[in-house]
Order: C-alpha cells, then structure tokens, then sequence
C-alpha cells in the first residue's frame, strides 16, 4: 500500500487522536506552526503540542506529545488509559503517524500498552514495516522498552456496565409486546465500541418497517437517532446507549412502546401498473451538494419489480426496486468495514430520462439525472490456447 493512501485509511479508522502537525507555515502565516485535532480531548492535546514546539521540538515530536497526553486521559473513553473494552472485555487501541517526507507507521489492536502513538513512531523509524497489529504489535513495543498496563479503568468498566442494564431495561419493556424479539450485541471489528440493542419483527404484523420508525424519531421531536433494517420479509432497529444522557432512556422507552404497540390497518400490498420501461444501462449523473459524480445502473425490469447492478465511484453493487405507473423506486447499499451507505433513488421517468431525489441517510440527500442507453453487444470470438502457456 502507498502511504499516502495509508495515511488517509489509517486516519479514518483509528481509534487514537487525530493530531496533525505541520512544520511548513501558512503562505499568509509564516511565522505560527498549524496544529490541529479532533474532539473536545484535542484541545489539551493541542496545548502541548504546541509547547513542544515553542521549546524546539519538531512537528513529530509535537503531534507524538499531544497524541500521548490524550492517551493518558483517563476521562477520554475513546482512546488510551481509560479508553472502552471490547466484546472480551479488552481495551485494545490503534495509531498511526507520518512524518513530512511521507514515512509512516502504525499499531492496531495493540492491548496493554498505553501509548500506542509512540509505538507507532518506532514502527516508522526503527522497522522497515508500516503496520504492525495485535499479538505482534505487542511483542514490538516490549522490545522496545514500553511496560505493559492493564488499560480497563473501574470508570470504563462501570460505564459498560450501565450501557448493559440501559439495553436490557429498554429489551425488557418493549419485549411486553409478544410481535418483537430482541438481541443485546456486543461490538465486532471496526464498529462503535458499544453494546447495542436490536430489535426485530415482521412488518406484516406490526405493519411499519425499521426504516420508517428510523426516519420518524428523526423527524419529530425530541429526535432520537437509531439504526433500522429491512430486507427478506424482516424489520429491525438498533439503538446505541454511548450518547445517551440522563433521563434519555425513558425517552427512547416511551417512544418505542408508543410506536410499536400502536395499532395498524393492514396495507394494500397491490403495485399500480408499470407504465414505464426501465431495463437496459442507465448513465446517471449525481448531484451533491458540492461536487457531481458519474455513476451506472445496468437494470432488469420484471413488472413492477426491479433488480441489477450498480457502480458507483467507489464500488459495485445489487440495486433493486419498483415502477409504479412512471415512478420508480431503487435502493442499493454501499458498504465498507466499519460503514455504510444507503442509495435511496426516488424518480420519476420521462422518455428515456429518470430525474429525482436520492436519500443517503446521516449523509442527507442528493438529486439525480439517468439518462437510457442503448445496450451494444459486441459479438467476438474467443481463441483457445492451443498449447501450455509460456513459463514465466
């Protein structure tokens, strides 16, 4: 992997602080150093850096020592001393660090050492590696002199603990309705470092899917964010205590009983005609709020129902959706570790052209254009080697 191109990976997903130090001034500002972070602990941090370089030291050491400091944090849960277990109960961290010339190096799932930013430089400076990770990363960093410390603070500890019974009073409420099942997961990989509850049905009894009780506790206040699902005849949410304050459980309670046990009439599960025809390759162009991208449907219309490919700028991916009479309706989903996107199309189609809003979750909303081409076949014949292939 480049660096460069692991600098922007590594900084997405660590879980250390973002502090970037930069030894070259402003164009406007020659003479103040630029330092900056992320999150309220940045600001600290911040403070040392920058007394670092008011005493000589260079960008590295700035950003080392203010990565350090928010390490050392106790009342910092993200990161460091003090920072979330894992599912095992384990703190387990990650860094990442580049100097001016593009050397990088870096830690990930590093346990019982608490400061993985400093690692991460020895990696850098003193290996020909750029990452080292878990039981390795370990080893490294003892042979390097670093004392190991058990990171699970009884802070930490209690405040999982509380996330826990939260989860289960709120399980233990909404399971007083016999159409829902529940399930208390706790956190995998890449994803937030806190349990979370899932709550599951069948929206042909309940007659409401996950996404609209999603989009309706952000639309009407007090707005409550929560994660929802839907796919093969099943709806789920999923709701996430590590922001709540207090009294905020009641809240959710009180919301969820409400919307669940809330009775429905059946819907009409008849689709209006197609009066449109949507199968072929679609170029469609979209429209953010600050840029435009290219994108490509490649669709299969069967009535009312559609299924196909989508590529995106980033990746490929199944679409799938409705026509009713001219509007059509697709969803595909762009997923990565530790995210995803939802492509929600709603357009309505005009000759060979389907205009309209596309939904993107906590990313907003963007609009579209797709424009109808022709699918061209190119017929060619395939030559089959007649002897072994050349050695290489």
């Amino acid at each position: 992997m480049k660096r460069r191109k692991f600098l922007m990976a590594g900084l997405a997903s660590a879980a250390s602080p973002m502090i970037f130090a930069r030894s070259k001034m402003l164009k406007n500002n020659k003479n103040n150093p630029i330092i900056l972070s992320t999150w309220n602990f940045g600001l600290p941090a911040n403070e040392v850096a920058s007394k670092v370089l008011s005493e000589g030291g260079n960008a590295m050491d700035a950003a080392e020592a203010g990565a350090r400091h928010a390490e050392s944090d106790e009342e910092n849960n993200s990161v460091g001393y003090g920072g979330l277990p894992d599912e095992n109960g384990n703190v387990t961290l990650d860094a990442c660090v580049m100097d001016s010339s593009g050397n990088a190096g870096s830690v990930a799932f590093i346990q019982n050492i608490k400061h993985p930013v400093s690692v991460a430089r020895k990696v850098m400076e003193e290996t020909k590696h750029v990452m080292l990770v878990g039981e390795g990363a370990r080893q490294f960093a003892i042979s390097k002199g670093f004392q190991e410390i058990d990171l699970l603070t009884e802070k930490s500890e209690n405040e999982w603990k509380k996330w826990l019974t939260t989860l289960n009073e709120i399980a233990r409420r909404v399971s007083e309705n016999a159409a829902v099942s529940w399930e208390v997961l706790e956190p995998e990989g890449l994803i937030n470092r806190a349990p979370s509850l899932v709550i599951s049905w069948k929206p042909d009894q309940l007659h409401i899917t996950g996404n609209e009780i999603a989009e309706n506790f952000a639309q009407t206040s007090p707005r409550i964010a929560i994660g929802s699902f839907d796919r093969d005849g099943h709806s789920s949410i999923s709701i996430n205590p590590s922001q709540m304050q207090p009294g905020n459980k009641n809240v959710v309670i009180e919301r969820l009983c409400e919307t669940l046990n809330t009775k429905r009439c059946k819907r009409p599960t008849d689709l209006k005609d197609a009066t449109a025809d949507v199968d072929g390759e679609w170029a469609v162009t979209v429209n953010y709020f600050t840029s435009t991208s290219n994108h490509r449907w490649n669709l299969r219309q069967d009535g009312n129902w559609i299924e196909g490919r989508h590529e995106s700028d980033q990746s490929i991916q199944d679409i799938c959706g409705t026509v009713e009479g001219s509007s059509v309706t697709l969803r595909s989903v762009f997923n990565q570790p530790g995210d995803s996107i939802d492509f929600i199309f709603s357009g309505t189609v005009t000759n060979s052209t389907i205009e309209g809003s596309i939904h993107l979750g906590e990313y907003l909303s963007a609009t579209f254009t797709a424009i109808h081409h022709p699918e061209i076949h190119v017929r060619q014949r395939i030559n089959v080697p007649s002897g072994p292939p050349l050695a290489t």
